[in-house]
């Protein structure tokens, strides 16, 4: 396998295994509606600029590698991130929750 194929993968696997299945699920149970919507409209600015900052490292270099490595390393840190921060919910009513 490539470099590259190997750092596809890795993201993958950390960001499903991790923050991907996790917060928002545990967002829409802790926030109020309204707040929920704004962290949708951010998720997709953030994604959009992901995918632009993405394209321009690409063209500078000519391997996805660095970029994959660093969403990969972010993705690691939000998820101890989340570890350290995310409030148990598990049994408790959404009233209560909030």
């Amino acid at each position: 396998m490539t470099l590259a194929a190997v750092s596809i993968v890795a993201f993958m696997f950390i960001f499903g295994a991790t923050v991907g299945s996790s917060v928002w699920p545990y967002v829409n149970y802790m926030m109020p509606s309204g707040a929920m919507l704004v962290a949708q409209v951010t998720n997709w600015l953030l994604s959009g600029l992901s995918i632009i900052a993405f394209s321009f490292v690409l063209e500078a270099q000519d391997s996805p590698v660095i970029m994959l490595w660093v969403y990969t390393g972010a993705t690691f840190v939000f998820t101890i991130l989340n570890w350290i921060f995310m409030i148990d919910i598990k049994g408790l009513s959404v009233v209560k929750v909030q």
